[in-house]
């Protein structure tokens, strides 16, 4: 070939796009359904994976006499059905599958797939896709129109409880039939003996296969303070699962220290003249009590106190997370100062003040150490002595006593050596001489 016919080609191959093959899976290979029961629904996970430079838009597609069961979901959103899912290049997207039942649904086994493709685009971001590579997952499901009802109770506890403050049952399900359960629970409260209460309650469904702890909550207003006896009874379509004794305490008002925590804290990026900012605070309970808690703060423009700031209260219960908010509007331009705090059931954390100054015509730089903190970062409580000082104390004295330890070695080694060798020094003077 001469370089002519080299060179056209060169320019042939130069003018052909470029192609990119996308390979695409779905994973579990396969899904399994056994025992389903006609008007019951059944979940499952589904992963959705793309091996490509590019982000991908995936087409789901349920195929045989199964497609008719199958419906697709975001994990975020179950309540609006979907057909085709973003996956990010080199990446997957996890989905949920619903297989719903129909009620008029003949027993027998039914099976089927559900596959990928790329869904097409009117811009070029997947028209140069032209290998695509895709699996499918095998879905098969048997209808016995059995029902199985059983369930099985992992735990019940109750934590002691200031009086006033609500007693909360904890009872953990777990869902091991093939139909959703809806366990029936009695508590009777009881003290020396005498039965102060009686609770029933029977609203909350598991799903098949899943678990969940439910919470029945008694008001201990006006109940006295001592020592407590809750007898628990869980069932099942009128089955007794388990029956069992929990002890507790009502305390005295106020014998139980409230413990809170800062979280992540968000402030405003650009606060604006008459415009309403927001600050949000995350707010953790650490403490054996409820808390109500909030935001409050005082505004200081140019060293003058202007306004205050009033959040609204939130109950947050124990061991649980809530988040904080509140409101301020810059009234004028000048140099902004507001110290915040959380307070909580008489205890109080300041946060780091904000700052920001308005000027007329320019951008609002706001001024904070603490914006987006992701690690809890404070803690009031009571107690003393702090957790913390005593282990700073702790590691300081192990660190002396192991210097102790390394001298005591050193001086030993020496005046062992000096024994071995007692005339050395003066064999080495007549060996001069």
């Amino acid at each position: 070939m001469n370089i002519r016919g080299f060179v056209v080609v060169l320019a042939l191959l130069l003018a052909i796009p470029l192609v990119h093959a996308t390979a695409l899976g779905i994973s579990p290979s396969v899904i399994t359904i056994e025992n389903a029961v006609k008007g019951q629904e059944y979940k499952e996970s589904l992963w959705v994976s793309a091996m490509s430079d590019t982000n991908v838009n995936a087409m789901l597609n349920a195929s045989g006499n199964v497609s008719g069961f199958i419906h697709f979901y975001y994990l975020t959103d179950t309540k609006n059905e979907i057909n085709n899912v973003d996956v990010p290049a080199d990446g997957q997207a996890q989905l949920m599958v619903v297989i719903r039942i129909p009620a008029d649904t003949p027993n027998g086994e039914y099976d089927g797939k559900i596959s990928t493709v790329l869904a097409s685009k009117n811009d070029n971001t997947q028209t140069n896709s032209a290998v695509t590579m895709m699996t499918s997952s095998l879905v098969m499901v048997k209808v016995t129109g059995t029902q199985t009802l059983t369930g099985d109770v992992r735990s019940i506890t109750a934590n002691d409880v200031e009086s006033g403050q609500p007693l909360r049952i904890m009872v953990e399900f777990e869902n091991t039939g093939n139909v959703k359960a809806q366990p029936k629970i009695d508590i009777q409260i009881s003290k020396n003996g005498q039965a102060v209460d009686k609770i029933t309650q029977q609203n909350e469904s598991v799903d098949i296969g899943g678990f969940k702890i439910i919470e029945v909550e008694w008001d201990t207003e006006g109940r006295g303070i001592g020592n407590m006896t809750a007898n628990v009874k869980v069932y099942l379509d009128n089955k007794l699962l388990t029956s069992q004794d929990v002890q507790f305490k009502i305390l005295k008002s106020g014998s139980v220290t409230a413990q809170g925590l800062i979280g992540q804290v968000i402030d405003p990026k650009n606060p604006s003249l008459q415009n309403p900012s927001k600050m949000e605070v995350e707010f953790y309970n650490k403490g054996l009590i409820d808390v109500k808690a909030k935001i409050i703060g005082e505004v200081y423009v140019d060293g003058k106190l202007t306004d205050t700031i009033d959040g609204q209260e939130v109950l947050v219960k124990v061991s649980d997370k809530q988040t904080l908010s509140a409101y301020f509007t810059p009234k004028s331009y000048g140099k902004y100062v507001i110290n915040r705090s959380v307070i909580f059931e008489g205890q109080k954390i300041d946060l780091k003040p904000l700052s920001f100054t308005l000027q007329k015509g320019k951008t609002t730089s706001v001024s904070t150490s603490s914006r987006k903190s992701t690690q809890p970062s404070v803690v009031a409580s009571s107690e003393e002595p702090s957790v913390l000082f005593i282990v700073i104390v702790l590691v300081f004295l192990l660190l002396i006593a192991g210097a102790m330890v390394v001298i005591g070695i050193f001086i030993a080694r020496k005046i062992g050596t000096k024994k071995k060798h007692p005339n050395k020094d003066s064999n080495k003077k007549r060996r001069r001489r």
